[in-house]
């Protein structure tokens, strides 16, 4: 059976906060992160992708408070692809209900000044079946949930924006 966070409250997948993008590095550097205030930077190993070629994801505790997030894939809200028309189109990072059950352990602690890596293999559920396409070319990023236990709310930060090539 599906189990999703019924333990923590007001827990949602859909819960989203306003974010700022600024260029990390120096001189003609192309790294670059999503920076909130609450000091989460989620960032991105390049800027530019091969077909099918995975994606190393890290998220940094910039702040002095702990936080708490899900780190791997089951801790991506959304697989956001910027449209023609400059919007974000939101596709599941993964299989959704009916179409698939499955356990989400807790969030895992990130204390200040520390860093968490996965890798993200760029896969596309369609309409969250179990129907997998590889994503296509453009501009993409990734929503996360974290959250500090004093405000409780769950916020969503945004990695960087990074291409996928044409293959």
């Amino acid at each position: 059976m599906l189990k999703i966070f019924t333990g923590y409250g007001a827990f949602s997948f859909m819960m989203m906060i306003l974010f700022l993008t600024v260029p990390i590095g120096a001189g003609g550097s192309e790294t670059r992160g999503a920076v909130f205030a609450q000091s989460i930077l989620v960032t991105t190993d390049k800027v530019s992708y091969k077909p099918g070629e995975d994606v190393t994801i890290t998220i940094r505790n910039l702040s002095r408070d702990i936080i708490y997030a899900h780190v791997g894939v089951e801790g991506i809200q959304d697989v956001e692809k910027k449209d023609l028309q400059g919007s974000w189109e939101k596709f599941p990072p993964r299989c959704q209900p009916p179409h698939c059950f499955y356990d989400i352990g807790p969030p895992e602690e990130i204390g200040p000044g520390v860093a968490k890596t996965f890798v993200w293999k760029p896969l596309i559920y369609v309409s969250g079946t179990t129907k997998v396409l590889s994503a296509s070319p453009g501009t993409y990023r990734l929503s996360f949930l974290w959250q500090d236990r004093e405000r409780k709310e769950w916020k969503v930060a945004h990695s960087n924006n990074f291409d996928i090539e044409r293959p």
